[in-house]
């Protein structure tokens, strides 16, 4: 069984670090952009690796996915978690920990560019 690396490490993602999270990018937006922040199947954000999944009907699902992520896909209730709900500092309501998606994208946008590439090697 193969493994797959998770995505790459933002302080702004919310997604659990230790996977790889099945992107949710709506179509209509065309192939979601390497380094970008987008919503994963288990409901969190989580950065776009440059080298995406691909997988072939009847493949095996490699090793280091994320769970939740697979049961979401399954039609399977996401675990519960508690996330508690606050305001963000936009004014949005948010379970994001502080943040709301659109504030997190924009300050990782800004953390992306700037960033060390040695410093995002976990």
């Amino acid at each position: 069984m193969n493994t797959i690396a998770p995505n790459p490490r933002s302080p702004l993602a919310d997604a659990d670090s230790r996977y790889r999270h099945i992107l949710l990018a709506p179509a209509a937006l065309g192939a979601p952009r390497a380094g970008a922040l987008m919503p994963t199947a288990c409901d969190r954000l989580a950065v776009v690796p440059e080298e995406s999944l691909r997988l072939a009907q009847g493949d095996e699902m490699p090793a280091g996915l994320c769970p939740a992520c697979l049961a979401s896909l399954r039609g399977e209730e996401l675990p519960a978690d508690i996330r508690p709900i606050s305001t963000c500092v936009c004014g949005l309501t948010t379970d994001h920990d502080g943040l709301c998606a659109v504030c997190r994208q924009e300050q990782h946008d800004v953390w992306w560019a700037t960033r060390s590439p040695c410093a995002t090697a976990v």
